[in-house]
């Protein structure tokens, strides 16, 4: 298989890797680039490590291996992953390592996201042990991101076009991946918190001449559900969630605030258009008319009376009293 019979999704990801390696160098005396490979359940993982793999060994004269995070649930597990990691470094044995899993990339949910108040409504219910399997699952994801993420350099993440459409795939599991994939699909794998790690590791590690507050690191395949590439996108490195939550959160004040003077403005001309919509009625220009042809005193005096009662807001009681005067009026006269 050479590089010119690759599947799509395949060539941008080779594309990728070596753009990363043109850019930050690969010498003998640095250790292996850690390409992080995630995507949801049966999207082709596996499969596109084990391709990068080959076309990187046999084009490039890269020794390659892959280290699979799927199975890593307990962890005791996770800590013989990450010995095995630490080893290869170590020992330069390999100069690409691909880490891959269904849940690579996700980061642990803050205490304070709404998904914790609503599973601990659902305990309620008998044999529902949603709120510890989550807790659980958070739990290695928090060590995912002090152990693991800090040696990743370059992310590669096989998306869902639609997430409906695995939704038989994924079974039950569809809500637990959505609910992950919001961060990741927002900020990217190297936001603005994974830079600003204060893990040593990350420090000693970084390749010199690079600059990666400038570069996309993150590139994001969407795939059908036949698995053909749809489209692709690359995430700037350094997005910032918290920050962006509270511009959110000041918009929605700053709109909030402009929504109560909106509000009162409004009020305020309601009434004056209410008081204008009066001294146009028909029957205030009939008046009108009436005492321009007859420029009666009495009548002039109680039109005045009767507008400055409209001005005050009384243009029903008006409408009747100027209806009787009316009358009275024409009675008399």
């Amino acid at each position: 298989m050479s590089s010119c019979q690759l599947l799509p999704q395949a060539k941008s990801s080779l594309q990728h890797i070596t753009d990363h390696i043109n850019s930050n160098g690969l010498e003998c005396n640095e250790r292996p680039l850690i390409v992080g490979l995630s995507g949801l359940p049966g999207i082709g993982k596996t499969t596109l490590s084990h391709t990068l793999g080959y076309i990187l060994e046999q084009e490039h004269e890269l020794p390659t291996m892959t280290l699979c995070l799927d199975k890593t649930s307990a962890e005791h597990s996770l800590v013989e992953l990450m010995e095995t990691l630490e080893e290869w470094i170590r020992t330069k044995e390999y100069s690409v390592i691909f880490v891959e899993g269904a849940l690579m990339g996700y980061r642990a949910i803050p205490s304070t996201h709404r998904v914790w108040s609503q599973l601990l409504e659902r305990q309620l219910t008998p044999n529902d042990d949603s709120y510890h399997t989550l807790v659980k699952f958070n739990e290695t994801l928090a060590s995912l991101e002090t152990h693991l993420y800090p040696l990743i350099d370059t992310f590669i993440q096989l998306s869902a076009n639609h997430l409906d459409e695995w939704r038989s795939v994924l079974g039950n599991q569809s809500t637990v991946h959505q609910l992950y994939l919001e961060r990741l699909d927002n900020y990217g794998f190297f936001d603005e918190g994974s830079l600003s790690s204060s893990s040593p590791v990350r420090k000693t590690t970084r390749r010199h001449g690079s600059d990666h507050s400038e570069v996309a690191r993150h590139l994001v395949l969407y795939l059908d559900q036949d698995r053909k590439l749809v489209r692709s996108r690359r995430i700037v490195d350094g997005l910032s969630p918290p920050q962006e939550e509270d511009q959110n959160r000041n918009g929605i004040i700053q709109r909030s605030s402009a929504l109560a003077s909106t509000v009162k403005r409004i009020t305020a001309t309601s009434g004056r258009d209410r008081r204008r919509t009066w001294m146009s009625s028909a029957l205030i220009r009939q008046q009108r008319k009436y005492i321009i042809e007859t420029l009666n005193p009495r009548v002039l005096i109680s039109f005045a009376m009767m507008s400055l009662l409209g001005l005050l807001g009384y243009s029903r009681r008006l409408s009747f009293i100027l209806d009787l005067f009316n009358k009275i009026h024409h009675f008399v006269f």
